[in-house]
């Protein structure tokens, strides 16, 4: 795994998602929570290799316990996604503002976070 590629692409995509509007982020996630359920059962499986390679590791059970994946937690994680889609974008909304001595007007907007590895 090149962590290096993976977080080059990742920026990329959050620079594509950020010129987005909310119709097109929600049909993004509704499309990642139609994947998540179409592919349960290959996630489980890849997550038990994963999680028997951990426990063979000398990992802890706390830890491990944070990286398991089942029905129920896949299930939570669609649901989760569903209800981001059910809230409103906050992507351009304005927070405040003011108007400098000299006539300036700034104003605060909220704007996509990017990145965070």
């Amino acid at each position: 795994m090149d962590l290096n590629k993976i977080c080059t692409s990742l920026r990329a995509a959050s620079q594509k998602l950020a010129l987005q509007n909310a119709c097109d982020k929600n049909a993004a996630l509704e499309a990642v929570a139609v994947a998540l359920d179409k592919n349960r059962a290959s996630i489980i499986k890849a997550n038990k290799e994963d999680i028997d390679a951990a426990r063979a590791g000398g990992m802890s059970e706390s830890l491990i316990d944070r990286l398991l994946l089942d029905d129920k937690r896949i299930t939570g994680i669609i649901e989760s996604l569903r209800l981001v889609i059910g809230q409103t974008d906050p992507v351009g909304e304005e927070t405040g503002g003011w108007k400098t001595p000299n006539g300036l007007n700034i104003r605060q907007v909220r704007v996509p976070l990017g990145v965070v590895a």
